[in-house]
């Protein structure tokens, strides 16, 4: 029994380390679940099953659109009060990529998603108690509108 739950676990922690590198953009999006299927015919048919819908067709979760919307609207509402320093900004902006990512049919390889992960490896690169000038916080929130308005377009095309 102390077997199957030690499997558990690193199953568990794994998969939490997967998704933090997914994430960050350190697995690309062109390793497919398809493609690993295909490569290591590994069948798996409630999972296959699940998965064999193509992403034009997803309907995006209602849910998980309502989040990411939260979370453009709470970063950006951080920067408009002058919010500016990396300790504030970082964990939203993480939170909001993290959203996005849990929105179906949304693509992972979208302008204003890369404008988010550039900011967030700049973030990463400043200390804690760092804060953007007024330059960096009004080209941030032009970027981060951007993303936003991407965004909403994407979810027109995904009906």
């Amino acid at each position: 029994m102390f077997d199957r739950m030690a499997d558990l676990y690193a199953i568990l922690i794994s998969l939490e380390r997967l998704e933090y590198a997914f994430i960050r953009d350190h697995v690309p999006a062109s390793d497919s679940p398809q493609d690993f299927i295909s490569r290591y015919k590994v069948g798996v048919p409630a999972t296959v099953e699940h998965g064999s819908f193509s992403s034009s067709s997803v309907q995006p979760n209602k849910r998980s659109v309502a989040e990411a919307t939260e979370k453009f609207i709470t970063l950006m509402d951080a920067v408009k009060l002058n919010q500016v320093s990396v300790d504030t900004l970082h964990p939203r902006l993480g939170d909001l990529l993290e959203s996005l990512n849990n929105v179906d049919g949304l693509s992972r390889n979208s302008n204003g998603r890369a404008m988010l992960l550039e900011w967030l490896k700049r973030l990463n690169g400043m200390r804690a108690s760092d804060q953007l000038d007024e330059d960096q916080a009004r080209q941030f929130m032009f970027e981060v509108e951007q993303a936003y308005d991407e965004f909403f377009k994407s979810l027109d095309h995904s009906k």
